[in-house]
């Protein structure tokens, strides 16, 4: 609102273990979900965006970073918040103005060992998870490997796993969540050069 934006920033204080987080942005007024995904953060890794007022008057949010999101958040390209669970009787600004005001949940959902984990191949071999090769930055970049990543996260269609299934979960890379996030934020007016 008045030219605010907020600027956030989740960190990964675990410098062994990935973590996926998920992320989701509620209203103020009912805590309608106007925007969720998942962040795939390297050990260390701090992942930062920015949520902005768009030219159409919905909040939008914009990251550069090079972690891994799903859906994917390309860099620098803003992503409008979404209507679809707000109030249908309001239209125009009163229904944009639903998306600039709420507050954001935060949850880790899994950890991203970077322990090796056995494979039996013919002869047991060990090897770091195709997962957690994904999402690890080289460079200052994760490759954000989408067939690791999709088989991971989304195993319905992948050798039978089930997601729910501990031992699958594991074999595909993950693990139950430990914590180690902590995150900020902060409101920043640019024209009134408050913070």
């Amino acid at each position: 609102q008045n030219d605010n934006m907020t600027v956030l920033h989740l960190v990964n204080t675990d410098t062994k273990n990935g973590k996926v987080v998920k992320v989701r942005f509620r209203g103020a007024a009912n805590s309608d979900d106007v925007m969720d995904f998942q962040v795939l953060l390297s050990p260390g890794d701090v992942w930062t965006a920015a949520v902005t007022k768009g030219a159409d008057g919905f909040a939008n949010l914009v990251t550069n970073d090079g972690t891994c999101t799903i859906p994917a958040l390309t860099k620098g390209t803003a992503v409008s918040f979404r209507d679809g669970r707000l109030n249908p009787a309001l239209t125009g600004d009163a229904l944009a103005n639903q998306t600039r005001e709420g507050y954001v949940e935060i949850f880790n959902s899994a950890d991203i060992p970077s322990d090796s984990i056995y494979f039996l191949t013919g002869a047991l071999v060990a090897s770091q998870s195709a997962l957690y090769t994904a999402i690890k930055h080289v460079g200052g970049n994760a490759p954000c490997t989408g067939a690791a990543i999709d088989k991971a996260l989304f195993t319905t269609n992948f050798d039978g796993a089930v997601v729910g299934d501990e031992k699958a979960a594991a074999n595909l890379g993950l693990d139950a969540p430990t914590g180690g996030l902590m995150g900020d934020w902060y409101i920043i007016n640019v024209p009134n050069t408050t913070t």
